[in-house]
This record gives structure tokens, C-alpha cells and sequence, in this order.
């Protein structure tokens, strides 16, 4: 065998895969704040930031200076129920759990106690709060629930610390009374549900453990910088028949199941990429004549989580248009329990986590064992630029021309992203026409739109389907079939602040996708992981897990896995969350804390486990990489997704096809690859033998036959060719 050329191949760690820490999304926001406390307590300085905004503000400090002058007593359910956007017709008092907690007077936050302990403390705390605030608000199952979840967090908070000060104790009691409250009370229920809204809300039994916090880690709207592109003008828009329903599932039999299927983003903000992928389902299929479809019709939302961004965790936050960015110029592999990829987040919307997830790193090889085909083939690329974005404005949410624009995106082409505000009700809505939120000015979360009704309306062209009180966007969700109306629900026009759809998908996008569309299988991999001791586990997908994953592991907890195979075993991590410094996963000596897990690392020998004995989290899944094999290893997929341990090799054929003019750019999403180009500047075509070196610093400015590498950054992977 004659050497022929070496070369630097870089990972898939493109720049929409690069993963840094970002700000985290921006709280749900409250729908109140203390009315009593502005009457009462004058320690409460101001309102937070979004309700210092709100349209509300003015008539409660008018009538709080009012009441400060004539002595009068005036009853604040008016303003209560203009903050949740519902309108009442009775009167009703506050709920203080509808509100802010944080701004509550410091007498409610019982100071620290240092003759104490930390647990008489916090139980003393709790006591004292509830009996203050809110004792009348909790059925005694609401309190026991609300106590465990408050105990929990503030374990948490003040473990490393022996003795907290003042200030820092009340802060931790702020935050977690506020955090860890009940999302929904049969009071709120009440509360809501007496204002004859023309929707109902109902508390179902899995929400009983659902805290704030648990509602706040599943929303993730940010909204980009700058304005919203220009909008198409479409001159028949206004002229469109007067149907008065429109059903995507109807028009497109074939695809039913896709449009109106239920998906689960568990416990990460990743509502926005959610959205766009139902959406690219849905025209995929429709698209493709239904040849797109279950059960192996799912895009990956794990790959649209991690990779639409390059400078941010998916799980905090994102906007649609980035989603259908990616699948146009990059693609996005296949998910869903048979694809390339499965959604790496759990939680069902029916348990409560102490925590948010956080998204893995942008993967470069699929996970699913026994996948027929490498995650670079698996991509399907279709569409281009980031679509048509409508504009959010209070006032155009009801205008005739904008929302017979988005029935003629519906009818014409599938499903389209709407953007929404989630509050207490919009959790619990059950039926009728939700009209909660519409004079929020901006949105938390993303849903798509599926198909409107009740559009047989006489029409005011200057309030427009503002005077139609019977039509509605038909808005399919991401919490499961078990939240509202089979996982949907009816919006009033005023609800959907933003509507995003990508651009139609061409016949010539279509030919281009993978072929066959789904692949058969091949055969599992030898096991990679044996556990020698401890309760971790082993799947049957070649994963190794924590306990009780992907619930959260147990205190004192320890493991030692053995890596079954000589040359080591390449990992992907599927997820990774332990509590931080104290809690670790060790691989080749080295420690891994918090949500930073051993990605790409080449793990050998035996990887130790180990818990405290307090604080737990989700804990961590991980598998070994797939390794591609004979004529599935293309030259444009290979340093993409095809590294292998040090001294193994692999066979490639790389077609004619693989070719372009600049022998030392890589673009690893195309047939333009870095192994392509080496090879062919080396002489080589066809079949070739790649043999993988080892790290980028072993052969930096080497040069073999005058193929030489270049310093990109990013990960990198040394290969010999030959033929």
C-alpha cells in the first residue's frame, strides 16, 4: 500500500453547530403585581419592568394616589382581569398567587434564624409566608405539593453555604416562593373561569405537580433584533372565497396524521424550533404526496435545537424563521423514535422538574443504533432563507388584509408558526375560543397554526376580524395530547401575535432529497459498555444511563462502566445535567459537572460515576458514536460524521462528482469535502483508504505529497489516504 496524501479533516462543528453559553430566555411574565402592597406597603418600589409598561399601570397609580387622598376603599378585580386579557362580569378579589411573589413587603420573608437549622428555617419560612399570604388561596394538597417543591429549591440554594446572610436569605426565599408556586389552584381555576370569557379552563390531574418554573423552562420565543422583513403583498388577499373553515388535515388526507401529530418538547425552551418542524412536516409530506410520513416521517427537533444557532443553547430560546434558515441551507436529518436522531429531551409536561435542560451540542452522527445511513445522507434540505415573517403589531393582529394573507399561506401550501403569550390560562384552557392575552405586546412561545373557522363575518375594515367573535386560528401545541383540547386549541384572531412560514418547497428540492427517503436498517454495533458496578444502565440502543434516567438519580450514587472495545469508544452525548462541582461523570481522568458533558471524546478503559449526598438532576444518556461503513462512506460525508478511533481505518468511495475548484476550502454539508479534494490533489478516485491518525496537534503544518493542513479552528481528525 503506497501513502499517497494526509489530510486535516474538520467535524461537523460548522458555524451554525458551534455551541457557546448565552443570556437565559426571558422569564414568563407575570400577570399581576401586588395591588395590596401598592396601597399598603411602601417598601415596594416599582413594578417589574414588563408591567411598568402595561396599558394598566396608569389607572392603578392613579387610583392608588386617589384612594391615598379621599380614604376610599375600590376593588381591584377590574384591573386583575385586564392583566390576564380576560374580561369579567364579576367582581373578584385578587388572587395573590396570580401575581409576582418577589414584590411582596419584606414581612412576608421571615428572616434566617442562626440558632436553627437550615431545614427549621426553610419549614419556618414556609409556614410563615402561607399563613400571610396565602393560606386561603391552597386546598391543603396544593400546600403539601407547593412545600415539597419550595424545600427543594432552597436545599439547593443554600447548600454550599453555612450560614447565609440577610440579604442573601431573603433573595433565595423570593425566588423560590415565586419559582416553585403552583402554576394552576382549583382557586385559579375559579378565578378564571367566573369571568365568562367564552373559553373554558380546566385543572387536569398532571398539572397538580406543574410549578411556575416548570411553565417557564418550556417557553422560548426571543425574538431576533430590528424589525420584521417586509411582508409579500399579496393583491388577492383580500379577495379570497368565503370559506368559512379551513382544516390542513381535511385538504391533505394523506398527511392528517402529520399536520395534527402530538410531540412533546419536555423540559427546554425549544417551543420555537417545535413550531417550525411541524411545520416542515407537514409541507414535506404534503410536498412529497404523502410519501413523507409515518412512521419514519419526523425531522429531527434535536438537531433543530442544537444547531439553528451558533451562539446560543436551544433550550433557551430561539425564533422559527432560524429553524427553517437551517433546512434550506444545511438540511436536517431525520428524528423521531426511527430516525437519525430522537429528541434528546424529556419530561412529559406531567411530572415536575427541578430543572431546565439544556440542548446537547449541534450532533454530527446520528444516534439511533442499527440507522441504515450516516447523519450527513439522512440530511434533507429543501426550501431557502428564512421565509415570510409577519409582523407582531397590536393593531394588525386583526386586520382583514393580514389574516386572509396567512389563510391564503394555510390553504395554499400546509401549516404555518404562530407566536402566542402564555399565561395561567392558556395552561389550562379546555375549550371554546381562547381570547386570553390579546393585548399582550409581545409573545413567550410558538405553536402552529393548523386551519381557522368561523369565518362568515360582515366585516368592519377598520377593526376587521376584531368584530368577528366567532373566528379562530385552529393552534396545535408542543405539551402532548394531555394539554387542552388533544394537545389544540382555538385562538381568537387577536391571540397569535406573529405568523412565520419558510418558502414554498420546489420540485427541484424535491428530487434532491435522500434516496430512499427513509433507510433500511443495518445491524446493531457490538456492545460498547459494560457496567462492572452501580446501578447505572445499559440500553438497547449501545447507551449508558444514569439511574432512573431520564428521571432525576438518586443521592450517593456511584458507577464504573467498562469501555468494551481496545480502541476505545467515540461518545455522543444524547444528554448531560448533573447538579454542578459535586455530582460527575470521570472519562480518561477527567472530571465532567454540571451540563458540560464528554462530547466526541474518545473514552477508554473504565468511566466512573459518582453522586453527594444531596441536590440531584436528570442526569446523563450517552452512546457510543455510530461508525459508518462500506458504501454508505461518501467523500462528502466522511470528516462530517465518519471518526474513528486512532489507527482504524475505513473505506470511501468517493465519486466524480465530488469536485470543485478550490483544493483547500471544506464545506462539510457538501460534496466540496476537505478528504474529497485531498484525494483527488493526491491522485486518488474511487474507492480510497482513509486511516484516522489521531489529533490535529500531532500533524499540524505537516505536508505529505504536497497536501498540507490548514489551522482552521474547531475540532479536527488526522487521516491518511491511500488507495
Amino acid at each position: 500500500m503506497m501513502l499517497k496524501g494526509a489530510v486535516f479533516v474538520r467535524e461537523n462543528r460548522g458555524a451554525h453547530c458551534k455551541r457557546r453559553s448565552c443570556e437565559a430566555m426571558a422569564s414568563i411574565q407575570t400577570d399581576s403585581v401586588q395591588f395590596a402592597s401598592l396601597l399598603t406597603e411602601s417598601s415596594v418600589a416599582e413594578t417589574p419592568p414588563a408591567a411598568s409598561q402595561s396599558k394598566w399601570r396608569r389607572p392603578v397609580l392613579f387610583a392608588v394616589a386617589t384612594m391615598a387622598v379621599l380614604g376610599v376603599l375600590v376593588s381591584f378585580s377590574t384591573a386583575q382581569s385586564g392583566l390576564l386579557g380576560i374580561s369579567t362580569t364579576t367582581s373578584v378579589q385578587p388572587l395573590m398567587l396570580m401575581q409576582d411573589l418577589r414584590m411582596l413587603s419584606d414581612d412576608h420573608y421571615l428572616p434566617y434564624d442562626s440558632g436553627k437549622s437550615k431545614q427549621e428555617n426553610m419549614n419556618m419560612a414556609f409556614d410563615h409566608f402561607v399563613a400571610k399570604a396565602l393560606n386561603n388561596e391552597l386546598t391543603a394538597e396544593e400546600k403539601t405539593i407547593f412545600k415539597q417543591h419550595f424545600i427543594g429549591a432552597m436545599t439547593g440554594k443554600c447548600k454550599a453555604i453555612a450560614k447565609p446572610t440577610a440579604s442573601q436569605w431573603k433573595d433565595w426565599l423570593k425566588d423560590a416562593f415565586e419559582g416553585t408556586k403552583p402554576e394552576l389552584t382549583d382557586a385559579i381555576v375559579t378565578h378564571i373561569n367566573s369571568g365568562n370569557n367564552g373559553f373554558t379552563v380546566s385543572k387536569e390531574p398532571w398539572m397538580k405537580e406543574t410549578t411556575h418554573d416548570d411553565i417557564k423552562s418550556r417557553l422560548g420565543m426571543i425574538q431576533p433584533p430590528g424589525d420584521p422583513p417586509p411582508a409579500p403583498i399579496v393583491s388577492a388577499s383580500d379577495r379570497l372565497p368565503a370559506q368559512k373553515e379551513f382544516h390542513a388535515y381535511e385538504k391533505w388526507p394523506h398527511c392528517a396524521v402529520v399536520v395534527r401529530r402530538d410531540h412533546n418538547q419536555g423540559t427546554c425552551g425549544s417551543c420555537w424550533a417545535f413550531a417550525a418542524m411541524s411545520v416542515l412536516d407537514s409541507r414535506l409530506c404534503i410536498k412529497t404526496g404523502g410519501d413523507f410520513k409515518e412512521p419514519k416521517g419526523h425531522l429531527s427537533r434535536t438537531y433543530a435545537t442544537s444547531c439553528s444557532y451558533e451562539s446560543r443553547d436551544g433550550c433557551q430560546g430561539g425564533w422559527p424563521s432560524a429553524t427553517f434558515e437551517l433546512a434550506g441551507a444545511h438540511g436536517i436529518p431525520t428524528g423521531g423514535s426511527e430516525g437519525c436522531l430522537p429528541y434528546f429531551a424529556h419530561g412529559e409536561g406531567t411530572d415536575h422538574f427541578d430543572n431546565q435542560q439544556v440542548a446537547p451540542p449541534c450532533p454530527h452522527a446520528c444516534v439511533k443504533a442499527g440507522y441504515g445511513r450516516s447523519l450527513s445522507a439522512d440530511k434533507f434540505k429543501f426550501g431557502s432563507g428564512k421565509g415570510t415573517w409577519m409582523s407582531q403589531k397590536n393593531s394588525e393582529r386583526t386586520k382583514k388584509s393580514r389574516v386572509r394573507m396567512v389563510m391564503q399561506a394555510i390553504m395554499s401550501e400546509g401549516p404555518v408558526a404562530a407566536a402566542v403569550y402564555v399565561d395561567q390560562a392558556f395552561f389550562a384552557y379546555k375549550s371554546g375560543i381562547f381570547k386570553s392575552s390579546c393585548d399582550k405586546p409581545h409573545a413567550n412561545h410558538a405553536v402552529a397554526a393548523i386551519g381557522f373557522g368561523g369565518n362568515d363575518c360582515n366585516f368592519d375594515d377598520r377593526n376587521g376580524y376584531g368584530n368577528c367573535p366567532a373566528f379562530y386560528w385552529e393552534l396545535l401545541n408542543s405539551w402532548g395530547d394531555h394539554w387542552g383540547n388533544n394537545g389544540e386549541m382555538k385562538a381568537a384572531a387577536c391571540v397569535a401575535t406573529t405568523f412565520m412560514w419558510p418558502d414554498p418547497i420546489a420540485d427541484s428540492h424535491v428530487s434532491g432529497l435522500p434516496n430512499p427517503l427513509f433507510p433500511g436498517s443495518v445491524p446493531a454495533p457490538a456492545p460498547a459498555f459494560e457496567v462492572t458496578s452501580g446501578s447505572c444502565t445499559v440500553d438497547a440502543g449501545n447507551c449508558v444511563l444514569t439511574p432512573n434516567w431520564p428521571n432525576n438519580y438518586g443521592n450517593k450514587n456511584q458507577c464504573k462502566i467498562k469501555v468494551k472495545k481496545q480502541g476505545g469508544v467515540k461518545l455522543q452525548v444524547v444528554d448531560f445535567l448533573l447538579e454542578g462541582t459535586y455530582d460527575y461523570l470521570k472519562v480518561n481522568s477527567k472530571k465532567y459537572s454540571g451540563s458540560t458533558g464528554p462530547m466526541d471524546t474518545v473514552a477508554k478503559g473504565t468511566m466512573e460515576w459518582s453522586s453527594d449526598r444531596s441536590v440531584t438532576k436528570t442526569g446523563w444518556k450517552i452512546c457510543e458514536e455510530p461508525q459508518i461503513s462500506g458504501d454508505d462512506v461518501t467523500c462528502d460525508n466522511v470528516g462530517d460524521d465518519a471518526s474513528k478511533p486512532e489507527g482504524e481505518t475505513a473505506i470511501v468511495k468517493c465519486p466524480n462528482a465530488c469536485q470543485g475548484s478550490n483544493i483547500w476550502g471544506s464545506n462539510p454539508y457538501t460534496t466540496d469535502s476537505a478528504l474529497c479534494k485531498a484525494a483527488r490533489h493526491a491522485g486518488l478516485s474511487g474507492t480510497i483508504k482513509v486511516k484516522f491518525l489521531g489529533k490535529k496537534s500531532n500533524f499540524k503544518g505537516s505536508s505529505k505529497n504536497g497536501v498540507r493542513t490548514k489551522g482552521w479552528s474547531g475540532s479536527w481528525t488526522a487521516m491518511q489516504l491511500s488507495s
